[in-house]
This record gives C-alpha cells, sequence and structure tokens, in this order.
C-alpha cells in the first residue's frame, strides 16, 4: 500500500499533522480514520506498518503469563512431553514462565501448542508476532518459538513440524548457540541465521508477515536494541492455519534445560 505523508481529512489541521508527525505514524487513502506505525520502511522495525490508531481495527491477540490460567493445559495450551516441571508462571518483572526438563534425562522435553490456531496468511494483510525468552544453555537444547499448524506426537515440535514459521536451535552441532530464522510449507522449507545467544540471557525475538510475500525476522537483547536479522519469500510461507507453539528439548544427559518466556504478542490486521 502506498503511504501519504498527510491524513486525507486532517482531523485537527495542522496541529493534528505536528503530532501525527512527531509519533511517526501514517495513514493511507483505502484506511480513512486509520493511522499505522511508519518505521522506515520494513527492514527499519519491527512493528513497522502496525495499526497504532483506533486499536479495534487489529486483532491484538496476548497469551499473558501471569495467573494459573495462562499455563492451563486444558483450555488453552496442549502440553506434549513430562520430565522435569511443566510450564510454571513465574514471579517476575515481564510476566515470565518457565519450563524446567529434568536433568538427568537425554532429550527429555516439554513444548506446548495453543488450542485454536489463531493465524493464516492472508493476502494483503499484516502481522506480527513477539515475545521474549531466556535459555540456561544455548548450547544444549532443541528449541522452537513460534506459529506452527498443531502438533501433538512425542517430540513432533522439534523433529517433525509441518507448516510454521518461526526460530529454532539444534543441539550438537556446530553452530547450536545460533537461533535461526525458520519458514517451512509442507516440503519446502526455508532457514537463515538469526542471531547467537548467551546462557541465560533475555532476547528479544519476533517477526512481520508481510501480506503473503515474505517474513521479516528481528532479535535483540531488549526491545531498544531489536533489529532486523532476515528475510525469508513466499515460497516458503505456510497458508494453512497456525496455532502459537513453542518448546524446549534436552540435549545431553547431563544438562537441565529451562527456558523461560514472556507474554506472546500475535498483533493482526483485520
Amino acid at each position: 500500500m502506498a503511504r501519504l505523508t498527510k491524513w486525507g481529512r486532517k482531523p485537527g489541521g495542522a496541529w493534528f499533522e505536528v503530532v501525527r508527525a512527531a509519533c511517526n505514524l501514517y495513514s493511507v487513502t483505502s484506511e480513512p480514520g486509520m493511522m499505522r506505525v511508519e518505521a522506515g520502511g520494513n527492514t527499519a522495525g519491527l512493528f513497522d506498518q502496525a495499526v497504532a490508531f483506533p486499536q479495534h481495527m487489529a486483532h491484538n491477540l496476548i497469551y499473558d503469563f501471569t495467573s494459573a490460567y495462562n499455563v492451563n493445559t486444558t483450555n488453552v495450551w496442549t502440553e506434549v512431553g513430562g520430565s522435569g516441571t511443566g510450564l510454571t508462571v513465574q514471579d517476575a518483572r515481564g510476566g515470565f514462565a518457565r519450563i524446567a526438563n529434568q536433568a538427568s534425562t537425554d532429550n527429555a522435553y516439554y513444548y506446548y501448542v495453543s488450542k485454536y490456531e489463531p493465524f493464516a496468511v492472508s493476502s494483503g494483510k499484516h502481522a506480527w508476532f513477539f515475545t521474549t525468552i531466556k535459555i540456561e544453555d544455548v548450547s544444549t537444547c532443541d528449541l522452537f518459538v513460534g506459529l506452527c499448524a498443531k502438533v501433538s506426537a512425542a517430540n513432533a515440535l522439534f523433529d517433525a513440524r509441518v507448516n510454521s514459521i518461526g526460530f529454532y536451535m539444534t543441539g550438537g552441532v556446530t553452530t547450536d548457540s545460533v537461533l535461526y530464522a525458520e519458514c517451512k510449507k509442507t516440503t519446502a522449507e526455508a532457514s537463515s541465521t538469526s542471531f547467537t545467544l548467551t546462557d541465560a540471557t533475555e532476547v528479544c525475538i519476533g517477526f512481520h508477515v508481510v501480506s503473503n510475500e515474505k517474513v521479516l525476522f528481528y532479535a535483540g537483547n531488549s526491545p531498544k536494541t531489536l533489529a532486523y536479522k532476515c528475510g525469508i519469500g513466499s515460497t516458503y510461507i505456510p497458508t494453512t492455519e497456525l496455532a502459537v507453539a513453542f518448546g524446549i528439548r534436552n540435549y545431553g544427559a547431563a544438562t537441565a534445560q529451562t527456558l523461560d518466556i514472556s507474554s506472546i504478542k500475535l498483533l493482526m490486521d483485520i
């Protein structure tokens, strides 16, 4: 969509234009009354083109981790695994939940898939995914965080996911501390180096689905340092409905892996 430098109806006149410009917002004639974020281009900021006002013009889904209901495995999440301590809300700034795998079991794991599939790619519409994670030992784990077609079999989120958009790690390889970006569409798959992680250190991750054209991936050690890392094109973007999914698996019998994850935000154009 072509961006306009001025609002069509200009409510508030020149005063409104000063405020709009100062807040880095723009509008288009096909969306009267709506303002979007102007970050300076798709690769300049994760939330470029996100709906800023009015909020009811976007689907704003938040998977919070602030109460026992948020980690409920009857109504909210499907839990798969079971060696250790499953998803538990933490007393920590930012609303984190934690998975703690059992230390003495190689390949011990937990993963979680939302009960419903709230996302599907739509032509001409954007979507944004954002969360923060922290891993105890980044060199000895398998990981996935993002959107994925529903799975429920043992280890499936790590070994057999099909149709997905997100971030993953693989233990036991030379780049085992690297977080990779991924798009999978049935048998077609694309991945790209995204970000090198540090033990027990928070990292913000997110991606912007630009219509059915491309997915842009971001990572950084704080929201202020969140930066574009790579993009994957339309060939690999899944077209089926996707659930929110995340999980971690031990790589090595003596390693007790923990994954801390903050509130997951999924913003979508209506």
